[in-house]
């Protein structure tokens, strides 16, 4: 699409933008269903309006606005929470029910734990290289030693810029900080003691 027939489009597109959309694709050649082929091209930037517009009219929701640190997450961006205190209440919601130590109720707490961290910022700091073999903590834990564990947590709350890093997040601080008030709040009071 260029610029210069299509006027640009508004953060949450109107109907006759949606038209507008439909009828450049057409002009570039995708003409009716019974004489197109099944495959078409479209520009990245063509699958992200119209990927955009879908999701527009599948919510028809009011406009989110995204907090002044989403250029870490250029694809999606991240909600503007009232805070960070509130973001880090979200994220570290304790699972339930609570790990109590039990045998039988460990693979069942790190399965909640595995489906949970899929769409948490702290993501990526449950997985650790060793010698150049990726391990997924909440997989491999038998595999890793715990004098192994001590020394990546003492690497990562020994930070000359400890202070900031804890806030920054997307700096393994922070991840490993939210982890362990997530981990904490899903524990017994018994097992901690």
């Amino acid at each position: 699409m260029s610029s210069s027939t299509t006027p640009p489009l508004s953060p949450f597109p109107q109907p006759q933008e949606i038209t507008q959309l439909l009828q450049d694709l057409n002009a570039h050649g995708i003409s009716s269903p019974s004489t197109s082929s099944s495959n078409i091209t479209i520009t990245p930037d063509q699958l992200k309006t119209i990927l955009r517009l879908l999701r527009y009219q599948q919510t028809n929701a009011t406009p989110r606005t995204f907090a002044a640190n989403s250029q870490n997450f250029p694809q999606f961006g991240l909600p503007d929470y009232h805070s960070m205190a509130k973001y880090e209440e979200i994220i570290t919601k304790p699972l339930r029910p609570i790990y109590d130590g039990s045998p039988d109720g460990l693979i069942p707490f790190l399965n909640h734990l595995d489906i949970r961290r899929q769409d948490e910022s702290w993501y990526p700091i449950t997985f650790l290289t060793i010698n150049g073999k990726l391990y997924d903590l909440l997989r491999h834990f038998t595999e890793i030693g715990e004098s192994v564990i001590l020394t990546e947590a003492k690497i990562c709350w020994s930070s000359p810029t400890i202070q900031q890093d804890k806030f920054s997040i997307t700096h393994p601080t922070y991840q490993a900080r939210v982890l362990a008030k997530l981990l904490l709040a899903s524990l017994t009071d018994e097992l901690l003691a």
